[in-house]
């Protein structure tokens, strides 16, 4: 564990500086115009070439893909690396895609009766696409779907005996955040962007189950190419996303281990220079909480916008983020932690869940966690021979409504 404590200040936003459009390689669009008057930037492909892959030589962390629309191939930088010989790290936070660019997650569990999708999402161009799951990564069979055409949203689903299309009354705007939410139950869909009225429809036929066993892909697929007569285009996003809710829950976008991404191709990280102007005071570490605004992480007895105003700490209080803790070293003496490990806490929760404890160690991968389910105390801890677990017999009660230590 780190040895300085912080807590995180209130937010302020920013222009965030990396930029959004593909190199000039890209090949000629079908669905849409793209711009190719663009920098490079971390995150991009490094290499096309005139060659099949099968005499192609790319990079380390990198994979080869044919391009059929130029005869071509492209060497495509792994998920994390970045740059002109896929050798640049890229931490993925809030990915940025280039128009060829995908990012994978598991596929769409429990989700075959019903399910409901919401994304955050900016783009530059009119076409491109967002999301697709599917029976097979061809868009033949069942699958679902959502693109931007001609600054269209455009929601498809087919569960078998035809597909349903429904497609927003008002346009996106180019280079400005908006939300969709789409979703289905049995036959019936329905498709809302930001505060418009939903569209609703329905597919063919009476099957009410939708099979799906490709990867969920973000951002465009490595077979977009196939896709365009199920998907209605052949573009992959060029912009960013901001946040995925399925079913209810939050996706963590980060790579595996630490959020839910598998694999992806190209992606670059919307933040990227969005710390590079931002001053914050008395040792405050700058942190991107949004794609496009920023936090300065304060050190213990300052906070504020830029931790510009110093305080006295008499009672910790903790706002909920994983961006709000306290940590030092621990164990401060091992010989005396290796048997026997004994905690007196005292706290006051606002919420009913929450962690409250975490140590880990980097080789052995012990470790140990405490933290508040569903308002009852759960212990985790593993020395080595697996994970234990130990719930409180009675819930701790939840305040919420603490005052606040000024």
């Amino acid at each position: 564990m780190t040895s300085n404590p912080t807590e995180s200040v209130t937010q302020s936003k920013t222009t965030t500086t990396a930029p959004t459009k593909p190199p000039t390689t890209l090949p000629p669009p079908t669905t849409g115009p793209i711009q190719t008057d663009a920098p490079r930037s971390r995150g991009e492909a490094g290499q096309v070439l005139d060659t099949q892959c099968e005499e192609a030589t790319c990079p380390v962390d990198s994979f080869c893909m044919n391009e059929y629309e130029t005869g071509g191939c492209r060497c495509h930088c792994n998920l994390g690396k970045g740059g002109e010989t896929c050798s640049d790290d890229v931490p993925v936070q809030y990915p940025r895609f280039y128009g060829y660019s995908y990012l994978t997650f598991e596929p769409l569990k429990n989700s075959y009766l019903k399910f409901q999708i919401t994304i955050e999402f900016k783009t530059e161009l009119e076409d491109g696409l967002l999301l697709y799951c599917g029976e097979n990564e061809l868009g033949r069979g069942d699958f679902l779907s959502l693109a931007v055409i001609r600054r269209r949203v455009h929601f498809r689903y087919n569960c078998g005996t035809g597909p349903a299309m429904l497609v927003s009354e008002s346009k996106i705007q180019l280079g400005r955040w908006h939300t969709v939410t789409f979703g289905r139950e049995g036959v019936n869909g329905w498709l809302r962007l930001d505060n418009d009225p939903p569209v609703t429809g329905k597919s063919k036929g009476h099957y009410t189950k939708i099979t799906l066993r490709s990867p969920l892909y973000l951002g465009g697929a490595p077979s977009v190419y196939w896709l365009v007569r199920a998907i209605g285009t052949n573009r992959g996003l060029q912009g960013c996303a901001q946040a995925l809710v399925i079913n209810g829950h939050r996706v963590d976008m980060r790579p595996w281990p630490v959020g839910r991404g598998l694999s992806g191709a190209d992606v670059g990280e919307c933040s990227t220079g969005l710390c590079h102007q931002v001053s914050c005071s008395n040792g405050g570490v700058c942190v991107a909480n949004r794609a496009d605004s920023y936090l300065c992480l304060c050190p213990l007895g300052f906070r504020g916008k830029h931790c510009e105003e110093g305080f006295r700490l008499v009672l910790p209080e903790f706002n909920g983020t994983l961006l709000s803790f306290a940590a030092l070293h621990w164990p401060m003496d091992a010989r005396h932690y290796l048997s026997f490990t004994e905690f007196l806490i005292a706290l006051r929760p606002a919420r009913a869940d929450g962690l409250i404890l975490y140590s880990y160690d980097t080789q052995s991968k012990d470790f140990l966690s405490l933290r508040l389910l569903r308002g009852f105390l759960e212990f985790r801890f593993d020395c080595g021979s697996g994970t234990a677990v130990i719930r409180s017999a009675r819930s701790a009660p939840a305040f919420p409504n603490l005052p606040r230590q000024e």
